[in-house]
């Protein structure tokens, strides 16, 4: 009976370990580094108990599930390949939907081979036990990638956050529209598909960093390519239209 008992207690603890090696990093093991540009010293991050609301309007791109805690070790992003982007510079912004952390570094892709993921790391070095407490889905992640370290955004391609492959085809973007109406336009690159449209709905509370999230399915004619995206902010009166590219990966490639 004793035998049985430790058997069976061997085969639920190897099933735990896997389960937890399937769902914590699906892209693990095809990822490269993108490490700072800047020296330790020079990392830019804070973390501010009485912080300002955002002023941008496209705060984080992640596709994926993010339900528990924020790896705050580090970010996995979708890699282009270099024929879709030979740039090298990866600007990244990370901020808590609450406001408090923030950070905004320039990183450097390690290599000009093709994988899944591009793994941006360190995410905080002062502030590491704060991000713990987060959950993956109060976390933006504004990543680009840039001519140079000076991080102009002008022609750059956005990558978006990933997260489990249980809901590897949902994009969520999450926006400050200080509480207008928001919608969000994706259109294919050959333009043969009429674009698809979305609502954005609330983001819930703690929302100075963003207050809308525009979920939809990833089209399948837009794995693997670079997107145009708009998101809509509507007063009642007036629109306003913020217009950028994303990168979407091709989910058949990832755990």
């Amino acid at each position: 009976m004793k035998m049985v008992f430790f058997k069976s207690a061997v085969w639920i603890a190897l099933a735990t370990l896997v389960l937890a090696a399937f769902f914590a990093h699906p892209l693990s093991s095809e990822t490269i580094d993108a490490g700072p540009l800047s020296p330790p010293e020079r990392f830019q991050e804070s973390f501010d108990a009485y912080p300002e609301t955002s002023t941008r309007d496209i705060v984080g791109l992640m596709i994926g599930d993010f339900g528990d805690r924020f790896d705050r070790n580090y970010v996995i992003l979708g890699n282009p390949s270099v024929e879709i982007s030979p740039v090298k510079v990866l600007c990244m912004q990370v901020v808590t939907q609450d406001g408090r952390f923030t950070s905004a570094n320039p990183y450097e892709r390690s290599a000009r081979k093709t994988t899944t993921g591009l793994k941006a790391h360190p995410v905080s070095q002062a502030h590491m036990e704060d991000l713990a407490t987060y959950e993956g889905s109060a976390v933006a992640v504004r990543a680009i990638l840039a001519a140079d370290a000076d991080c102009r955004e002008d022609d750059s391609v956005f990558l978006a956050r990933l997260g489990h492959s249980g809901s590897k085809d949902m994009l969520t973007v999450q926006v400050m529209a200080r509480n207008l109406d928001a919608s969000m336009t994706l259109a294919l690159p050959d333009g043969d598909a009429p674009p698809a449209r979305v609502a954005c709905a609330s983001a819930g509370t703690a929302r100075l960093a963003f207050d809308r999230i525009c979920q939809m399915e990833v089209p399948p004619a837009a794995r693997g390519q670079v997107v145009a995206l708009t998101v809509t902010l509507d007063d009642g009166m007036e629109t306003k239209d913020t217009a950028f590219r994303a990168f979407i990966p091709d989910p058949s490639t990832t755990q």
